[in-house]
Formats: structure tokens, sequence, C-alpha cells
């Protein structure tokens, strides 16, 4: 199989992400915002449409948010506090010692982490705080689970590139050479349709590579059956564990 760049399929993926991608607690952006000694300017990298971006707005002054997808910045929240551009994260084009808290939710492990660090710490005052997060698989009940793996994640686990088995690991197999504080347990759990839910699944990379490459599609029969466990009307609760990692710059 040719390699995979899944990060690269994000951008075709814009409107998806934005209607369909679960949303981060308010407590993580609390907590955060406690660990800064100030909160004059926070930057979140790989900003996708901008979902951590405008909760950080809630708590700094100032947002700078950009993302390397023009498809994402796009179709990105409007907010009158968060200023997005399209960039890289390994050449981040802000000035030395500007932000308080550097994020990335859901981005980190498509890095190429040595020269993103390396830019966090020019851009970083004295003592800012840097944190990564993310989420894999989701829960929803022992029978939607064992239909889901059997019927789709394994079909569609060759196709998972590098960067998604890294966050699978919870981040832990990644360097991370800042002084680090234990990363506190987060939840996120939505009430979805189980057509919503199918197309949150729509939206991952290893799915949208399987079709390209396999002409066919395992989601028509993933909903059929499941519809006798979830209704067309009917919500399930939906729960991603948020993993990841928090220091000081």
């Amino acid at each position: 199989m040719a390699a995979m760049e899944n990060k690269n399929s994000f951008g075709l993926a814009a409107d998806e992400y934005r209607v369909f991608r679960p949303s981060y607690p308010d407590a993580l952006f609390a907590y955060l915002a406690s660990l800064c000694d100030r909160r004059n300017a926070a930057l979140d990298c790989a900003t996708g449409n901008g979902q951590a971006a405008v909760d950080l707005a809630t708590y700094f002054e100032r947002v700078a948010a950009f993302d390397s997808s023009p498809q994402q910045i796009a179709v990105a929240l409007s907010h009158p506090k968060v200023e997005y551009r399209v960039a890289s994260a390994e050449e981040l084009p802000y000035a030395e010692r500007e932000f308080d808290l550097v994020t990335v939710a859901q981005g980190a492990h498509w890095f190429d982490l040595p020269r993103f660090y390396a830019g966090v710490r020019r851009i970083a005052v004295p003592g800012a705080v840097i944190a990564i997060w993310g989420y894999s698989y989701c829960k929803v009940s022992a029978d939607v689970d064992r239909i889901v793996a059997a019927h789709l994640l394994e079909a569609i686990a060759p196709f998972w590139a590098a960067g998604n088995r890294i966050i699978m690991e919870k981040y832990r197999t990644i360097d991370f050479p800042f002084s680090e504080s234990a990363w506190p347990g987060f939840t996120v759990r939505h009430d979805w349709t189980r057509g919503a839910f199918l197309n949150y699944m729509r939206t991952w990379s290893a799915y949208r590579r399987y079709v390209a490459v396999e002409r066919a599609d395992p989601m028509p029969a993933l909903d059929r059956m499941l519809t006798e466990l979830w209704p067309d009307a009917a919500t399930k609760p939906v729960t991603f564990e948020l993993v990841g990692r928090v220091g000081r710059v």
C-alpha cells in the first residue's frame, strides 16, 4: 500500500468537520487559563474550523489561530477576538515572546514535532503553557461498540496513518520536552442520533482512504445493522475521552 498522509485529506472534509466533529468541554479551557500567569494572547495551532480557538477567546484578550488547510480556514467559526490565517506548524509566523498559551487540539500527531517545539520556544513568553490533546475512538454502548468494531474498525484499520497511531497511544510515545504537569481527565459527551454518529465516522481520514482505495463503502451496511438498536429519532450518549500533555515552556 502506498504511504498515507491522511492529514492532507482534512481540507476535503472541511464542512463535515465543522458540523460533525465533537466540541471540547469548557472545563478544559478554564483549567488551561488557570495555569497561565497572564491571559493576553493564546495561539491555537492546527485550528481546523476554530472549535478550540473560539472557546479560548472566553479566557484570553486575543486569540491567534492557524491551519495548513485553506478550506478549513474558509469555514472557520467567526469571533471578534480570533484572528485566523493559513500557516504551517513548522514555520510559526508570529513574533517572539507573543503568547501566554499554545494549544493543539487533535493535531499534534501530524506535526514535525522538533521543528514545532523550536517555534513554540520562540513565540511563547517565558513560563507560557503548552497543551496538546485529542481523542481516539468513542464509546456508545456495548452492543453498538461491538458492531462498529466488527463491521467498520476492522476494515479500516490498515488505513490509519502513523499520526493516527500516535493519538491512539494517548500521546505518551512522543517527546514532550517541557516542564510537564499531570493531564487531568476530561470527557466529552454528545447526545447524538444514529445519523449524526455515522456522519462523525465519515469524517475519519482512514474511512475516506478505505472508500477511495477499495471503491466500497461499509457505512450503509453498518447503518442497517444499527437501526434496530438505535432507531432514527432516538439519541444515545456518545462519549470521548480527551487525552493529552500539558507543561510550561
